[in-house]
């Protein structure tokens, strides 16, 4: 499912599926044909998939489309946000952040949720 909402100084774009989840697809493909990101944290493999575009299919080298999603967000200092099983990341004002990691928040624990949900906030002005 996708959806567009307007409000009156940002857009939200979302996406979500209620597929076995974005690391739950990744994991078991990294010992097969991306090794090196073996005993990554979720963090860690996250971060990766934003910046570097790895992916679970095998020479798949344009990644699963975060990392041009998050290049746009980059572009537009957009909110991300990854919403997986009981984790969520909020990534705020991307563009505003040298380190990625420094515009990150995690919250756990939540309820469970099948899938995931990915969301960008795209402000209307600078």
């Amino acid at each position: 499912m996708a959806a567009l909402q307007i409000y009156k100084n940002r857009a939200e774009i979302v996406v979500c599926d209620s597929g076995i989840g974005l690391l739950e697809s990744l994991k078991p493909s990294l010992a097969s044909h991306n090794a090196a990101y073996t005993g990554y944290s979720d963090v860690e493999l996250i971060l990766e998939m934003l910046t570097k575009g790895i992916s679970s299919k095998e020479g798949d080298q344009g990644g699963n489309g975060l990392c041009t999603c998050f290049h746009h967000a980059k572009l537009t200092n957009s909110d991300m946000h990854i919403r997986l099983s009981e984790t969520y990341y909020h990534f705020f004002k991307v563009a505003d952040k040298p380190n990625l990691i420094d515009s990150l928040m995690i919250s756990e624990q939540l309820l469970e949720l099948t899938g995931t949900f990915i969301s960008f906030a795209v402000p209307f002005n600078k």
